[in-house]
């Protein structure tokens, strides 16, 4: 486990600094503070996961697994609505415009904070030595995850339902898979997704909601959608890693699922291969 170049380890912790600047709630300063000491670990050139948790220890970072889960989970939505709003306005701004380089900034130290996020998994997984079937889910992620392929749009008008309850993402989301052709309704909790279930006379071609949101969760939802039309296709997606929801019961191995933050190509090679059942 290799640690990153001074430079590198700087570079997360300002990322981190400018994200903790975002809100003024103590939770949220808590978990920047978090992640700022475990971006300052990171750096340390160790390369036992035992002594990399007892170094976040010493600094007074819970490196229980759960509590690693629920940071990652709560920074990857973050970032997933500052990378969703950075793409929407590098998309309307010309090549030249004066804004263009703020606006690739804010790209690049969001991309920063999925890379200490990444990290921040890693240690945790690391040091609790993962068994065998959470090793198998993270494998079973990657060898069923879709090729990157050109953003293009759906071959026919494909109605779509997006629940979303991060109000960024949401927005964000809605704007990209509209840019891609789909039609898209949205609802900010699982109460409001089951209102536009049970009013809709119209068959969807497809769910993507997120796992945990308010009200009936993601799963829950799908089968209300499979219980009125079979065919609709669900692809879940959350910000905690898709073994850990396994583990937890949330989704079954065989379900497709967008881990956030994901990029334009994977969220169209996804959804293109959940269209096509592949």
């Amino acid at each position: 486990m290799g640690a990153y170049h001074k430079s590198e380890q700087e570079s997360l912790r300002d990322a981190v600094l400018r994200l903790k600047s975002e809100r003024s709630d103590a939770h949220w300063q808590w978990l920047c503070d978090q992640l700022a000491l475990a971006a300052e670990v990171s750096a340390e050139p160790v390369s036992d996961p035992a002594r990399v948790a007892h170094a976040l220890g010493e600094r007074g970072v819970d490196t229980s697994s759960g509590v690693i889960a629920g940071l990652a989970h709560h920074f990857n939505n973050a970032l997933m609505g500052i990378l969703g709003a950075s793409r929407m306005a590098s998309r309307s701004l010309e090549a030249t415009d004066p804004a263009r380089p703020y606006v690739d900034e804010i790209t690049a130290q969001a991309e920063q904070g999925v890379a200490l996020s990444a990290r921040l998994l890693d240690i945790g997984q690391r040091a609790k030595a993962p068994s065998s079937e959470a090793c198998s889910c993270a494998s079973a992620e990657n060898t069923a995850s879709p090729r990157a392929e050109a953003a293009s749009a759906p071959e026919r008008t494909t109605s779509l339902l997006l629940v979303e309850d991060e109000r960024l993402i949401r927005i964000t989301l809605k704007h990209e898979l509209q840019s891609l052709g789909y039609q898209v309704e949205c609802a900010a909790d699982g109460h409001e997704a089951s209102r536009l279930i049970q009013a809709r006379r119209e068959p969807l071609d497809l769910l993507l909601t997120d796992v945990v949101v308010p009200g009936p969760t993601g799963p829950e939802i799908a089968k209300l959608v499979r219980a009125k039309w079979p065919t609709t296709r669900v692809v879940f997606m959350s910000a905690y890693p898709r073994d850990v929801l396994i583990q937890k019961g949330h989704i079954q191995a065989g379900q497709v699922t967008l881990e956030k933050p994901f990029t334009e190509e994977q969220l169209v090679g996804t959804l293109r291969a959940a269209l096509h059942g592949v």
